[in-house]
């Protein structure tokens, strides 16, 4: 058995500190990348799912400003029924669940485009007063009055 003098063991001790103190200190550098990467993460995602105007409307209940919005002709889906519809017609069918489904928000999801970027959808929950949620698609293309909704479908979920 060997004995460890006191300088020796003064020492350890020391040594001993100074490695936990820079482990300590490691870890909170880790730490603060780890933080730092997700915020980034987080800003990345939030910036890539922008709201459209049509979502803003649909979350204020604003059916002029979605009227707007929508090709002169549309493909409206109500939870699985599909209808092709004028666009004074899918502002009435709009108005209607509107009032059924009263808007408290409507936050989007998802967005894609075309290779040309000539179409893109988005997809958004809407949730109601009522405590209603549904699923909100959105399909739109580039035509001679600019960007228009040619597609819209609404699922509840």
């Amino acid at each position: 058995m060997q004995v460890i003098s006191g300088n020796s063991y003064n020492f350890i001790q020391e040594v001993e500190r100074s490695v936990i103190k820079v482990c300590s200190q490691f870890k909170s550098v880790i730490m603060k990348y780890f933080l730092s990467i997700i915020l980034l993460f987080c800003m990345l995602n939030t910036y890539g799912q922008t709201k459209h105007p049509a979502f803003d409307a649909l979350g204020r209940g604003d059916l002029n400003a979605l009227g707007l919005q929508l090709d002169e002709r549309v493909e409206f889906c109500m939870n699985g029924k599909i209808s092709y519809l004028d666009k004074a017609d899918v502002v009435k069918a709009l108005k209607s669940f509107l009032e059924a489904n009263p808007p408290k928000s409507c936050t989007p999801l998802h967005k894609g485009a075309s290779k040309g970027n000539e179409s893109n959808y988005l997809i958004a929950q809407f949730s109601s007063t009522n405590g209603r949620n549904f699923r909100v698609f959105l399909y739109a293309e580039e035509n001679s009055n600019g960007r228009q909704i040619q597609e819209l479908k609404i699922d509840s979920q």
